[in-house]
């Protein structure tokens, strides 16, 4: 016989925008990241924190439960750039899009924050109207996504 035993992973994804509260985003809601108008030269960033809220690990520690027999679940991510003309693109020093994504791809932990920087330096004039960028969390049929 074989046994198996499956599990979602639930994970949380907060935006630190300057000068304002973190904003959480949602799997499979389309958001906007507003980078403004930038003079050419100039640089904007973002830094999310990619976490896993439902395990209850950190909880159990404070409690003195029995911690040892509970699952340490790691799970990749990997982010996506896509153009406005549909095509999908890896990010390259000094080529459009512009931005760099550190990590762009990477596994997190239900037990830590995983920062992630979005940095656009466009060197020349350009716009991101209608890129968009993609967080996946391949995990089974129906992966979860942020936009």
């Amino acid at each position: 016989n074989v046994k198996g035993e499956g599990y979602k992973i639930h994970t949380k994804l907060l935006l630190e925008e300057q000068g304002q509260e973190e904003r959480e985003l949602h799997p499979g809601v389309r958001e906007v990241l507003d980078f403004g108008s930038l003079q050419v030269q100039e640089r904007r960033s973002f830094t999310l924190r990619l976490s896993s809220p439902s395990f209850m690990r950190k909880q159990s520690e404070r409690l003195n439960d029995d911690i040892e027999g509970m699952p340490n679940v790691r799970y990749d991510f990997v982010w996506q750039i896509r153009m406005s003309n549909g095509s999908i693109v890896q990010p390259r020093p000094g080529a459009p899009p512009y931005l760099t994504i550190s990590p762009m791809h990477g596994v997190a932990t239900q037990d830590d924050e995983t920062p992630v920087r979005i940095d656009y330096a466009p060197p020349e004039s350009h716009s991101l109207d209608g890129t968009t960028l993609r967080l996946l969390i391949p995990s089974a049929p129906g992966d979860s996504s942020y936009n």
